[in-house]
Protein backbone atom coordinates (compact mmCIF):
# COMPACT_ATOMS: atom_id res chain seq x y z
CA UNK A 1 0.00 0.00 0.00
CA UNK A 2 1.44 3.76 -0.94
CA UNK A 3 1.07 5.55 2.10
CA UNK A 4 2.52 9.02 1.10
CA UNK A 5 -0.77 10.95 0.41
CA UNK A 6 -3.37 11.63 3.28
CA UNK A 7 -5.42 14.62 4.13
CA UNK A 8 -2.10 16.38 5.63
CA UNK A 9 -0.45 15.36 2.46
CA UNK A 10 -2.61 15.27 0.01
CA UNK A 11 -1.41 14.81 -4.17
CA UNK A 12 -0.67 18.26 -5.69
CA UNK A 13 -2.07 16.93 -9.49
CA UNK A 14 -4.07 14.21 -9.87
CA UNK A 15 -4.80 12.83 -13.90
CA UNK A 16 -7.48 10.53 -14.23
CA UNK A 17 -7.95 8.17 -16.89
CA UNK A 18 -10.84 6.62 -18.37
CA UNK A 19 -10.64 7.08 -22.52
CA UNK A 20 -12.65 4.70 -23.09
CA UNK A 21 -16.94 5.18 -24.04
CA UNK A 22 -19.30 7.53 -23.05
CA UNK A 23 -20.79 5.58 -20.04
CA UNK A 24 -18.13 4.13 -18.80
CA UNK A 25 -16.70 7.64 -18.17
CA UNK A 26 -19.84 8.82 -16.34
CA UNK A 27 -19.78 6.00 -13.81
CA UNK A 28 -15.95 7.25 -13.07
CA UNK A 29 -17.44 10.46 -12.16
CA UNK A 30 -17.63 9.19 -8.51
CA UNK A 31 -13.66 8.76 -8.35
CA UNK A 32 -13.68 13.01 -9.34
CA UNK A 33 -16.48 13.63 -6.47
CA UNK A 34 -14.33 11.29 -4.58
CA UNK A 35 -10.70 12.70 -4.78
CA UNK A 36 -12.49 16.49 -4.73
CA UNK A 37 -14.36 15.87 -1.64
CA UNK A 38 -11.38 14.39 0.34
CA UNK A 39 -8.55 16.24 -1.41
CA UNK A 40 -10.33 19.63 -1.80
CA UNK A 41 -7.37 21.33 -2.47
CA UNK A 42 -6.18 18.96 -5.46
CA UNK A 43 -6.26 19.88 -8.68
CA UNK A 44 -7.85 17.42 -11.42
CA UNK A 45 -6.94 16.38 -14.82
CA UNK A 46 -8.61 14.10 -17.11
CA UNK A 47 -7.44 11.82 -20.00
CA UNK A 48 -10.21 11.04 -21.77
CA UNK A 49 -11.31 10.14 -25.33
CA UNK A 50 -12.82 11.58 -28.21
CA UNK A 51 -16.38 9.75 -27.40
CA UNK A 52 -16.22 10.99 -23.76
CA UNK A 53 -14.27 14.57 -23.47
CA UNK A 54 -17.33 16.68 -24.27
CA UNK A 55 -18.93 15.42 -21.12
CA UNK A 56 -15.78 16.09 -19.13
CA UNK A 57 -14.95 19.43 -20.22
CA UNK A 58 -18.28 20.28 -18.50
CA UNK A 59 -17.36 18.80 -15.44
CA UNK A 60 -16.62 21.68 -12.82
CA UNK A 61 -13.98 19.81 -11.01
CA UNK A 62 -11.53 19.07 -13.91
CA UNK A 63 -8.98 21.33 -14.66
CA UNK A 64 -7.62 20.47 -18.00
CA UNK A 65 -8.56 17.36 -20.80
CA UNK A 66 -5.95 15.03 -22.17
CA UNK A 67 -7.34 13.02 -25.53
CA UNK A 68 -6.39 10.08 -26.56
CA UNK A 69 -8.10 7.65 -29.23
CA UNK A 70 -7.07 4.21 -28.01
CA UNK A 71 -9.65 3.19 -30.94
CA UNK A 72 -7.22 4.27 -33.81
CA UNK A 73 -4.67 2.62 -35.07
CA UNK A 74 -0.81 2.64 -32.76
CA UNK A 75 0.60 5.82 -34.20
CA UNK A 76 4.17 6.54 -32.31
CA UNK A 77 3.95 10.34 -33.44
CA UNK A 78 0.64 11.05 -31.60
CA UNK A 79 1.22 8.91 -28.53
CA UNK A 80 4.51 10.31 -28.28
CA UNK A 81 2.71 13.47 -28.29
CA UNK A 82 0.51 12.75 -25.60
CA UNK A 83 3.28 11.18 -23.28
CA UNK A 84 5.17 14.83 -23.81
CA UNK A 85 2.03 16.95 -22.84
CA UNK A 86 0.74 14.70 -19.55
CA UNK A 87 4.66 14.98 -18.56
CA UNK A 88 4.70 18.76 -18.91
CA UNK A 89 1.86 18.41 -16.46
CA UNK A 90 4.15 17.28 -14.11
CA UNK A 91 0.94 14.98 -12.01
CA UNK A 92 2.00 13.91 -8.73
CA UNK A 93 -0.66 10.62 -8.58
CA UNK A 94 -2.29 8.69 -11.84
CA UNK A 95 -5.25 6.81 -11.40
CA UNK A 96 -5.97 4.78 -14.31
CA UNK A 97 -9.62 3.05 -14.03
CA UNK A 98 -9.21 1.19 -17.09
CA UNK A 99 -6.49 -0.79 -17.99
CA UNK A 100 -6.00 -0.95 -21.70
CA UNK A 101 -2.31 -1.10 -22.46
CA UNK A 102 -1.37 1.75 -24.06
CA UNK A 103 -3.17 3.70 -20.87
CA UNK A 104 -0.93 1.70 -18.65
CA UNK A 105 2.03 2.95 -20.75
CA UNK A 106 1.23 6.78 -21.15
CA UNK A 107 1.41 6.35 -17.12
CA UNK A 108 4.58 5.02 -16.63
CA UNK A 109 6.52 6.91 -19.61
CA UNK A 110 4.78 10.16 -18.79
CA UNK A 111 7.12 9.52 -15.44
CA UNK A 112 4.32 10.48 -13.12
CA UNK A 113 5.63 8.98 -9.45
CA UNK A 114 2.66 7.45 -7.96
CA UNK A 115 0.07 5.57 -10.11
CA UNK A 116 -2.62 2.96 -9.25
CA UNK A 117 -4.17 0.77 -11.52
CA UNK A 118 -5.58 -2.77 -11.45
CA UNK A 119 -3.56 -5.94 -10.37
CA UNK A 120 -5.50 -8.69 -12.81
CA UNK A 121 -2.99 -8.66 -15.71
CA UNK A 122 0.33 -9.28 -13.82
CA UNK A 123 2.28 -7.12 -16.79
CA UNK A 124 0.37 -3.86 -16.90
CA UNK A 125 0.60 -4.35 -13.04
CA UNK A 126 4.41 -3.99 -13.63
CA UNK A 127 3.31 0.05 -15.07
CA UNK A 128 1.57 0.69 -11.00
CA UNK A 129 3.72 1.58 -8.08
CA UNK A 130 -0.06 0.53 -6.63
CA UNK A 131 -1.70 -2.37 -8.00
CA UNK A 132 -4.83 -3.00 -6.91
CA UNK A 133 -7.40 -5.90 -6.80
CA UNK A 134 -10.67 -4.69 -7.79
CA UNK A 135 -12.27 -8.22 -7.06
CA UNK A 136 -13.85 -8.53 -10.34
CA UNK A 137 -15.14 -11.67 -9.48
CA UNK A 138 -18.25 -10.38 -6.94
CA UNK A 139 -20.99 -10.31 -9.25
CA UNK A 140 -22.93 -8.37 -6.93
CA UNK A 141 -20.83 -5.10 -7.33
CA UNK A 142 -21.73 -1.98 -9.50
CA UNK A 143 -19.07 -0.30 -11.78
CA UNK A 144 -19.31 2.31 -9.84
CA UNK A 145 -18.00 0.96 -6.49
CA UNK A 146 -15.45 -1.02 -9.07
CA UNK A 147 -13.75 2.48 -9.89
CA UNK A 148 -13.91 3.90 -6.12
CA UNK A 149 -12.09 0.56 -5.28
CA UNK A 150 -8.74 1.84 -7.37
CA UNK A 151 -8.39 4.07 -4.86
CA UNK A 152 -7.93 1.88 -2.01
CA UNK A 153 -4.18 2.94 -1.41
CA UNK A 154 -5.25 6.25 -0.59
CA UNK A 155 -6.70 4.86 2.90
CA UNK A 156 -9.72 7.18 2.33
CA UNK A 157 -11.60 6.78 5.75
CA UNK A 158 -15.35 6.59 4.80
CA UNK A 159 -15.23 7.00 1.17
CA UNK A 160 -18.07 9.21 -0.10
CA UNK A 161 -19.99 7.99 -3.03
CA UNK A 162 -21.15 11.03 -4.78
CA UNK A 163 -23.76 10.33 -8.19
CA UNK A 164 -23.74 14.04 -9.88
CA UNK A 165 -23.90 15.19 -13.41
CA UNK A 166 -23.68 19.20 -14.14
CA UNK A 167 -26.03 20.71 -16.73
CA UNK A 168 -24.83 23.88 -18.05
CA UNK A 169 -27.27 26.42 -17.22
CA UNK A 170 -27.22 28.64 -20.33
CA UNK A 171 -27.79 25.58 -22.76
CA UNK A 172 -30.14 24.42 -20.52
CA UNK A 173 -32.51 27.61 -20.82
CA UNK A 174 -32.16 27.19 -24.14
CA UNK A 175 -33.02 23.83 -24.29
CA UNK A 176 -35.72 24.73 -21.76
CA UNK A 177 -37.07 27.64 -24.41
CA UNK A 178 -37.19 25.01 -27.14
CA UNK A 179 -39.31 22.77 -24.80
CA UNK A 180 -42.05 25.47 -24.13
CA UNK A 181 -42.07 26.67 -27.13
CA UNK A 182 -42.88 23.62 -29.07
CA UNK A 183 -44.97 21.90 -26.55
CA UNK A 184 -48.88 23.60 -26.83
CA UNK A 185 -49.98 21.89 -23.29
CA UNK A 186 -48.49 21.19 -20.28
CA UNK A 187 -47.63 17.59 -19.56
CA UNK A 188 -44.99 15.22 -18.14
CA UNK A 189 -41.91 15.28 -20.33
CA UNK A 190 -40.52 12.02 -20.74
CA UNK A 191 -36.91 11.95 -22.82
CA UNK A 192 -36.68 8.80 -24.78
CA UNK A 193 -33.33 7.61 -26.22
CA UNK A 194 -33.06 5.90 -29.35
CA UNK A 195 -29.97 4.48 -30.18
CA UNK A 196 -26.44 3.83 -28.49
CA UNK A 197 -23.26 4.33 -29.25
CA UNK A 198 -21.68 0.77 -27.75
CA UNK A 199 -22.15 -2.22 -27.66
CA UNK A 200 -25.10 -2.35 -26.01
CA UNK A 201 -28.65 -2.71 -27.63
CA UNK A 202 -31.50 0.57 -27.76
CA UNK A 203 -34.62 -0.49 -27.19
CA UNK A 204 -36.27 -1.39 -30.42
CA UNK A 205 -37.19 1.38 -32.79
CA UNK A 206 -40.58 -0.44 -33.45
CA UNK A 207 -42.09 -0.66 -29.65
CA UNK A 208 -40.49 2.76 -29.44
CA UNK A 209 -42.84 4.00 -32.31
CA UNK A 210 -45.72 1.58 -31.00
CA UNK A 211 -45.24 3.64 -28.20
CA UNK A 212 -45.43 6.91 -29.40
CA UNK A 213 -48.65 6.19 -31.73
CA UNK A 214 -50.12 4.95 -28.56
CA UNK A 215 -49.13 8.61 -26.68
CA UNK A 216 -50.25 10.22 -29.91
CA UNK A 217 -53.84 8.94 -28.89
CA UNK A 218 -53.89 9.33 -25.08
CA UNK A 219 -52.02 12.35 -25.22
CA UNK A 220 -50.25 11.38 -21.78
CA UNK A 221 -46.76 12.84 -22.25
CA UNK A 222 -44.97 15.41 -23.89
CA UNK A 223 -42.21 13.41 -25.42
CA UNK A 224 -38.36 14.12 -26.66
CA UNK A 225 -36.66 11.89 -28.62
CA UNK A 226 -32.61 12.14 -28.24
CA UNK A 227 -30.04 10.13 -29.78
CA UNK A 228 -28.08 9.33 -32.80
CA UNK A 229 -29.62 7.48 -36.20
CA UNK A 230 -28.21 6.45 -39.81
CA UNK A 231 -30.40 6.66 -42.45
CA UNK A 232 -33.94 6.67 -43.22
CA UNK A 233 -36.05 4.89 -39.90
CA UNK A 234 -39.57 4.85 -38.36
CA UNK A 235 -38.29 7.72 -35.76
CA UNK A 236 -35.64 9.69 -37.42
CA UNK A 237 -38.39 12.48 -39.02
CA UNK A 238 -40.93 11.33 -36.77
CA UNK A 239 -42.70 14.61 -35.66
CA UNK A 240 -46.33 15.47 -34.35
CA UNK A 241 -47.58 18.19 -31.25
CA UNK A 242 -46.80 15.72 -28.52
CA UNK A 243 -43.54 14.73 -30.03
CA UNK A 244 -40.19 16.54 -30.04
CA UNK A 245 -37.56 15.04 -32.45
CA UNK A 246 -34.04 15.82 -31.50
CA UNK A 247 -32.70 12.58 -32.74
CA UNK A 248 -29.20 13.75 -34.50
CA UNK A 249 -29.96 17.17 -33.34
CA UNK A 250 -27.90 17.10 -29.88
CA UNK A 251 -24.58 17.84 -28.82
CA UNK A 252 -23.54 15.80 -25.48
CA UNK A 253 -24.36 19.12 -23.38
CA UNK A 254 -27.27 19.46 -25.13
CA UNK A 255 -28.82 15.85 -24.39
CA UNK A 256 -27.17 16.42 -20.80
CA UNK A 257 -30.19 19.41 -20.54
CA UNK A 258 -32.72 17.79 -22.66
CA UNK A 259 -32.19 14.69 -19.79
CA UNK A 260 -31.90 16.94 -16.88
CA UNK A 261 -35.33 19.16 -17.80
CA UNK A 262 -37.18 15.56 -18.54
CA UNK A 263 -39.76 14.54 -15.72
CA UNK A 264 -38.77 10.64 -16.96
CA UNK A 265 -36.59 9.04 -18.82
CA UNK A 266 -36.22 5.62 -21.01
CA UNK A 267 -33.59 4.41 -22.86
CA UNK A 268 -30.92 0.91 -23.16
CA UNK A 269 -28.05 0.05 -21.40
CA UNK A 270 -26.04 3.22 -23.02
CA UNK A 271 -24.28 6.58 -21.74
CA UNK A 272 -26.98 9.06 -21.91
CA UNK A 273 -29.01 6.27 -19.67
CA UNK A 274 -25.85 6.67 -17.21
CA UNK A 275 -26.26 10.53 -17.14
CA UNK A 276 -29.97 10.25 -16.20
CA UNK A 277 -29.22 7.51 -13.66
CA UNK A 278 -26.58 9.83 -11.69
CA UNK A 279 -29.23 12.47 -12.50
CA UNK A 280 -31.68 9.98 -10.25
CA UNK A 281 -34.14 10.48 -12.66
CA UNK A 282 -37.21 8.02 -12.77
CA UNK A 283 -36.67 5.43 -15.83
CA UNK A 284 -37.28 2.88 -17.74
CA UNK A 285 -34.67 0.96 -18.24
CA UNK A 286 -33.68 -1.95 -21.18
CA UNK A 287 -31.21 -4.16 -20.62
CA UNK A 288 -30.32 -6.17 -23.48
CA UNK A 289 -26.90 -8.37 -23.33
CA UNK A 290 -26.85 -11.33 -21.57
CA UNK A 291 -23.42 -10.22 -20.32
CA UNK A 292 -24.62 -6.96 -18.83
CA UNK A 293 -26.17 -7.59 -15.40
CA UNK A 294 -28.36 -4.27 -14.45
CA UNK A 295 -26.80 -5.29 -10.74
CA UNK A 296 -23.10 -3.98 -12.54
CA UNK A 297 -24.18 -1.36 -14.96
CA UNK A 298 -27.66 -0.44 -14.10
CA UNK A 299 -29.45 2.48 -12.70
CA UNK A 300 -28.79 4.39 -9.65
CA UNK A 301 -32.06 6.95 -8.85
CA UNK A 302 -34.32 5.52 -6.26
CA UNK A 303 -36.94 4.97 -9.04
CA UNK A 304 -36.71 2.94 -11.79
CA UNK A 305 -38.10 0.05 -13.51
CA UNK A 306 -36.05 -3.25 -15.76
CA UNK A 307 -36.78 -4.61 -18.94
CA UNK A 308 -35.11 -7.82 -19.29
CA UNK A 309 -35.64 -10.98 -20.43
CA UNK A 310 -31.92 -12.22 -21.31
CA UNK A 311 -33.52 -15.61 -20.06
CA UNK A 312 -36.43 -16.33 -22.37
CA UNK A 313 -33.99 -15.97 -25.55
CA UNK A 314 -34.02 -19.49 -28.11
CA UNK A 315 -30.39 -18.60 -28.71
CA UNK A 316 -27.65 -18.90 -26.98
CA UNK A 317 -26.23 -15.38 -27.18
CA UNK A 318 -23.23 -15.20 -25.25
CA UNK A 319 -21.09 -12.64 -27.99
CA UNK A 320 -23.56 -11.99 -30.78
CA UNK A 321 -27.20 -11.24 -30.33
CA UNK A 322 -30.34 -11.59 -32.95
CA UNK A 323 -32.38 -8.39 -31.76
CA UNK A 324 -34.86 -8.83 -34.30
CA UNK A 325 -35.93 -12.14 -32.84
CA UNK A 326 -34.82 -11.93 -29.24
CA UNK A 327 -36.21 -8.58 -28.22
CA UNK A 328 -39.66 -9.35 -29.56
CA UNK A 329 -41.30 -9.10 -26.08
CA UNK A 330 -40.31 -5.61 -26.07
CA UNK A 331 -43.16 -3.68 -27.11
CA UNK A 332 -45.11 -0.84 -26.94
CA UNK A 333 -47.39 -1.86 -24.14
CA UNK A 334 -44.94 -3.15 -22.56
CA UNK A 335 -43.08 0.10 -22.31
CA UNK A 336 -46.27 1.57 -20.80
CA UNK A 337 -46.17 -0.96 -18.22
CA UNK A 338 -42.86 0.07 -17.05
CA UNK A 339 -43.36 3.82 -17.46
CA UNK A 340 -46.81 3.13 -15.24
CA UNK A 341 -44.70 1.27 -12.98
CA UNK A 342 -42.13 4.36 -12.55
CA UNK A 343 -44.51 6.72 -12.06
CA UNK A 344 -46.55 4.79 -9.79
CA UNK A 345 -43.60 4.81 -7.35
CA UNK A 346 -42.70 8.57 -7.93
CA UNK A 347 -46.14 9.68 -7.22
CA UNK A 348 -46.63 7.48 -4.09
CA UNK A 349 -42.92 7.90 -2.69
CA UNK A 350 -42.19 3.87 -3.22
CA UNK A 351 -38.89 5.09 -4.57
CA UNK A 352 -35.72 2.06 -3.65
CA UNK A 353 -33.83 2.61 -0.26
CA UNK A 354 -29.80 1.69 -1.06
CA UNK A 355 -30.70 -1.75 -0.06
CA UNK A 356 -34.11 -2.03 -1.49
CA UNK A 357 -32.38 -1.14 -5.38
CA UNK A 358 -29.06 -3.42 -4.32
CA UNK A 359 -31.29 -6.11 -4.03
CA UNK A 360 -34.17 -5.54 -6.97
CA UNK A 361 -31.03 -4.78 -8.99
CA UNK A 362 -29.98 -8.64 -8.12
CA UNK A 363 -33.18 -9.67 -8.31
CA UNK A 364 -32.52 -8.79 -12.46
CA UNK A 365 -29.08 -10.16 -12.94
CA UNK A 366 -28.79 -13.76 -11.03
CA UNK A 367 -30.21 -16.71 -13.00
CA UNK A 368 -30.62 -19.46 -10.81
CA UNK A 369 -30.66 -23.17 -11.74
CA UNK A 370 -31.98 -25.73 -9.17
CA UNK A 371 -30.60 -29.44 -9.64
CA UNK A 372 -32.62 -31.68 -8.50
CA UNK A 373 -31.31 -35.57 -7.49
CA UNK A 374 -33.81 -38.52 -7.60
CA UNK A 375 -32.88 -38.52 -4.04
CA UNK A 376 -33.94 -34.82 -3.23
CA UNK A 377 -37.38 -34.01 -2.18
CA UNK A 378 -39.09 -31.25 -4.22
CA UNK A 379 -40.30 -28.19 -2.88
CA UNK A 380 -42.57 -27.14 -5.40
CA UNK A 381 -44.58 -24.75 -3.42
CA UNK A 382 -41.13 -22.45 -1.95
CA UNK A 383 -39.79 -22.63 -5.67
CA UNK A 384 -43.36 -21.18 -6.58
CA UNK A 385 -42.70 -17.92 -4.33
CA UNK A 386 -38.95 -17.51 -4.85
CA UNK A 387 -40.06 -17.52 -8.58
CA UNK A 388 -42.41 -14.55 -8.15
CA UNK A 389 -38.69 -12.38 -7.15
CA UNK A 390 -36.23 -14.68 -8.93
CA UNK A 391 -35.62 -16.53 -11.96
CA UNK A 392 -35.40 -20.30 -11.16
CA UNK A 393 -34.80 -22.91 -13.77
CA UNK A 394 -35.54 -26.94 -12.53
CA UNK A 395 -33.28 -29.07 -13.77
CA UNK A 396 -34.02 -33.26 -13.08
CA UNK A 397 -30.83 -35.20 -13.24
CA UNK A 398 -30.39 -38.54 -12.05
CA UNK A 399 -27.21 -39.12 -12.66
CA UNK A 400 -24.32 -37.08 -14.68
CA UNK A 401 -22.65 -38.88 -17.89
CA UNK A 402 -20.83 -36.58 -20.07
CA UNK A 403 -24.36 -36.52 -22.11
CA UNK A 404 -25.74 -35.25 -19.40
CA UNK A 405 -23.13 -32.71 -19.13
CA UNK A 406 -23.55 -31.58 -22.21
CA UNK A 407 -27.14 -30.47 -21.76
CA UNK A 408 -26.25 -29.42 -18.45
CA UNK A 409 -23.72 -26.43 -19.97
CA UNK A 410 -26.61 -25.81 -22.88
CA UNK A 411 -28.92 -25.24 -19.79
CA UNK A 412 -26.66 -23.21 -18.26
CA UNK A 413 -25.66 -20.74 -21.44
CA UNK A 414 -29.50 -21.12 -22.52
CA UNK A 415 -30.86 -19.50 -19.39
CA UNK A 416 -27.98 -17.44 -18.50
CA UNK A 417 -27.44 -19.08 -15.37
CA UNK A 418 -25.46 -17.13 -12.38
CA UNK A 419 -25.53 -19.79 -9.84
CA UNK A 420 -26.21 -23.54 -9.67
CA UNK A 421 -28.07 -25.12 -6.45
CA UNK A 422 -27.86 -28.75 -5.68
CA UNK A 423 -25.29 -30.98 -5.20
CA UNK A 424 -23.33 -31.47 -8.30
CA UNK A 425 -20.26 -33.14 -8.61
CA UNK A 426 -16.23 -31.74 -8.63
CA UNK A 427 -15.57 -32.98 -12.22
CA UNK A 428 -18.61 -31.59 -13.50
CA UNK A 429 -17.97 -28.21 -12.24
CA UNK A 430 -14.39 -28.20 -13.03
CA UNK A 431 -16.02 -29.40 -16.81
CA UNK A 432 -18.30 -26.15 -16.77
CA UNK A 433 -15.78 -23.71 -15.41
CA UNK A 434 -13.24 -24.82 -17.94
CA UNK A 435 -15.34 -24.99 -20.92
CA UNK A 436 -17.82 -22.00 -19.93
CA UNK A 437 -14.60 -20.08 -18.74
CA UNK A 438 -11.76 -20.46 -20.88
CA UNK A 439 -12.97 -22.12 -23.91
CA UNK A 440 -16.27 -19.51 -24.88
CA UNK A 441 -14.41 -16.55 -22.41
CA UNK A 442 -17.34 -16.23 -20.47
CA UNK A 443 -18.34 -15.90 -17.06
CA UNK A 444 -18.72 -19.43 -15.15
CA UNK A 445 -21.81 -20.11 -12.58
CA UNK A 446 -20.89 -19.62 -9.18
CA UNK A 447 -22.40 -23.34 -7.55
CA UNK A 448 -23.83 -24.24 -4.57
CA UNK A 449 -24.68 -27.20 -2.47
CA UNK A 450 -27.19 -25.25 -0.65
CA UNK A 451 -30.59 -26.09 -2.22
CA UNK A 452 -33.50 -23.93 -2.78
CA UNK A 453 -36.96 -24.58 -0.74
CA UNK A 454 -39.77 -22.38 1.06
CA UNK A 455 -37.41 -22.05 4.12
CA UNK A 456 -35.06 -19.63 2.99
CA UNK A 457 -36.21 -16.77 1.60
CA UNK A 458 -35.29 -14.52 -1.36
CA UNK A 459 -33.84 -11.84 0.51
CA UNK A 460 -32.03 -14.43 2.60
CA UNK A 461 -30.65 -16.13 0.16
CA UNK A 462 -29.34 -12.66 -1.76
CA UNK A 463 -27.57 -12.11 1.55
CA UNK A 464 -26.17 -15.67 1.08
CA UNK A 465 -24.97 -15.01 -2.55
CA UNK A 466 -23.24 -11.34 -1.30
CA UNK A 467 -21.40 -12.77 1.97
CA UNK A 468 -20.59 -16.61 1.03
CA UNK A 469 -21.15 -17.56 -2.79
CA UNK A 470 -20.52 -14.78 -5.38
CA UNK A 471 -17.49 -13.73 -3.75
Amino acid sequence: MNMRFNSSNPPKKVLIQRADKLGDMVLSFPVIEAISHHFPDTQIDVLASPQNEQIVRSHPKVANVHVYDVFKPFNLKTFLKCIRSIRAREYSLYISLWNHPLCAWLGLLSRIPVRFGDSTHWVLAKCYTDAVDQKWHEYLTHQIDFNLRVLAPLNIPRMIRKLAIYPQRSISHKISNLISSYFNESRPILAMFSSTGGTNFPIPESAIYDFIIRNDRSKSYNIILIGGMEGVSLLSDYQSPSVLNLINRTTIDELVSVIHLASYYMGGDTGPTQIASLMGKPMVFFSSRKPNAPVRWGPQSDCFSIIRKDYDCKYLCMKTCYPQTCFEYVTGPVLEQSLEEVIFRKQYDHGFSNNDRRDYLATQSIRALSVLRSYDTQDSKGLKSIKKHLFVHQMHVDRFTFSTVRQFIRCVLRYNITVVHGDVPKWVQMIVRIYIGAAIVYPPPFFTELPMTSFVSVSDYLRLYRRRIMV
